[in-house]
């Protein structure tokens, strides 16, 4: 189980280093919905399919937090 969640740790990283928090929102959101169809929406539509708006800003504020 540590493998997956540092990999999941290096695949947030990657995502979240170049992008806006708005992008990141947006993103989830249209995965959420299924208007995305990216190379990682399979893996991503089941960890957004329950989150709330307030779960998702939650994310993105974090993640906007830890950057540099």
């Amino acid at each position: 189980m540590r493998h997956v969640e540092n990999l999941l740790k290096d695949i947030l990283a990657g995502l979240t280093e170049s992008r806006s928090p708005s992008y990141l929102m947006r993103q989830m959101f249209d995965m959420q919905q299924g208007f995305c169809k990216g190379t990682w929406t399979d893996l991503m539509k089941p960890v957004v399919a329950n989150l709330t708006t307030e779960d998702m800003m939650n994310i993105v504020a974090y993640t906007a937090s830890q950057m540099p």
